[in-house]
């Protein structure tokens, strides 16, 4: 009698299942999307909540833009070997490497106080502190500290 009743059970709730899918959608007090055909903007402000749901096949992440992306390749991480000397340093600083197009020098608050093209510049002009080298090279962009004594 009651394998008679536990297949009924089974009988109906099976039938009573419906499919569900989550659709892409946030709710929040304003927002707006842009697209340039190049670029892509999409905001919102006064998101409700945010929680993250993570399984083997999915990540849910509610309260936060989420797009659809395809890794392609990942490529190693080449070495660039340069070197900048002396550091700290007094006012003269060499660069040595290759292709090296230009420096930029930042203050702590990354307002630009120097650029140049050279491979030896002097800052001297600059009072004693910390500072952010940014060298451009042809392949990429690399970031030093620099301490003015």
């Amino acid at each position: 009698m009651n394998i008679h009743i536990l297949l009924i059970l089974v009988v109906l709730t099976g039938a009573q299942l419906q499919a569900q899918s989550i659709e892409r959608q946030i709710i929040g007090s304003t927002g707006a999307s842009f697209d340039n055909g190049t670029i892509a903007l999409d905001f919102t402000v006064g998101e409700t909540a945010i929680t993250t749901l993570k399984g083997d096949t999915f990540n849910l992440t509610q309260g936060f833009h989420q797009s659809t992306y395809t890794i392609l390749t990942i490529d190693p991480d080449t070495p660039t070997i340069f070197s900048m000397y002396p550091n700290p340093t007094s006012g003269l600083v060499f660069i040595d490497g290759e292709g090296i197009l230009e420096t930029e020098i930042y203050s702590i608050t990354g307002q630009k106080v120097y650029k140049t093209n050279t491979t030896r510049f002097d800052l001297t002009h600059l009072s004693s502190g910390v500072y952010i080298a940014r060298i451009l090279t042809t392949t990429r962009s690399i970031t030093k500290r620099i301490v003015k004594e």
